[in-house]
């Protein structure tokens, strides 16, 4: 801690009545320095102090640059921890869309098999059934021709046996007349 000139004084005035020894009060009034406020400032002081001002300022505003510059990494760091975060989120999510319209296409898929596999199967019991009924048409349409053709070889039949008799008569008479 350093001293004024006047406290010096005093101190070495109240000392001296106390201790007999003015060289042990010298050497203990040694420890406190002067203040030189007294003094006038030279340039080369001015300068010192100066220096030492920008020393601690450059110092001081280093160690802000250096927090900013910690504290913008750790802002950084935490951008790019929620931007990873956000990324996972959205392939979870897009994951879970993809799995949900699988599923939804599958079960379309299997909806739109059934659907086919039905209509199919009416289609194949509808051509079934007009194979069956073009068969019992065809069946009746050969009974109607077989009996119409019966009925006609039984109707030539009965002519010819009917006008065989006459035809006979005319051959014989035609037979006459050569």
């Amino acid at each position: 801690m350093s001293l004024s000139e006047r406290s010096r004084s005093t101190l070495y005035q109240g000392l001296t009545s106390l201790i007999p020894d003015e060289e042990a009060i010298g050497e203990m009034l040694s420890h406190f320095p002067a203040r030189d406020l007294d003094e006038p400032a030279t340039k080369d002081h001015l300068r010192a102090e100066v220096a030492v001002l920008d020393a601690r300022m450059a110092d001081g505003f280093g160690a802000v640059r250096l927090e900013m510059a910690a504290e913008f990494a750790a802002v950084r760091a935490e951008m790019a921890a929620g931007f990873t975060a956000v990324r996972v989120e959205m392939a979870d999510e897009f994951a879970a869309v993809r799995a949900e319209m699988a599923t939804g296409f599958t079960a379309v898929r299997v909806e739109m098999a059934d659907e086919f596999a039905a209509v199919r199967a009416e289609m194949a019991a509808g051509f079934t059934a007009v194979r069956a009924e073009g068969v019992a048409v065809e069946q009746h349409l050969n009974a109607r021709i077989d009996a119409v053709q019966e009925a006609v070889s039984a109707e030539m039949r009965r002519w010819f046996l009917a006008n065989a008799a006459f035809v006979l008569l005319v051959v014989g008479a035609l037979a006459a007349l050569n």
